[in-house]
């Protein structure tokens, strides 16, 4: 998991997350609204061992278990 270091101008941050199931997602932090919709990436075809921004938060980078894969 991680959060953008750049808050949006509507106030929130971005959070990202990586499961063991290949997928990334990525929310806004903090919700207000209870389960609320998160934006969903696959591609690893297992799990996903590390995800972060660039120091910009340009880009969002997810490491991939034994698919040896970077995005």
């Amino acid at each position: 998991m991680d959060r953008s270091t750049i808050k949006h101008p509507d106030g929130y941050h971005l959070v990202a997350t990586g499961d063991d199931f290949g997928t990334v997602k990525m929310l806004r932090y903090p919700s207000i609204v209870k389960n609320s919709d998160s934006v969903v990436g696959r591609g690893h075809s297992s799990h996903v061992t590390t995800i972060k921004f660039s120091y910009d938060d340009k880009f969002l980078y997810s490491a991939g278990g034994e698919d040896n894969c970077v995005f």
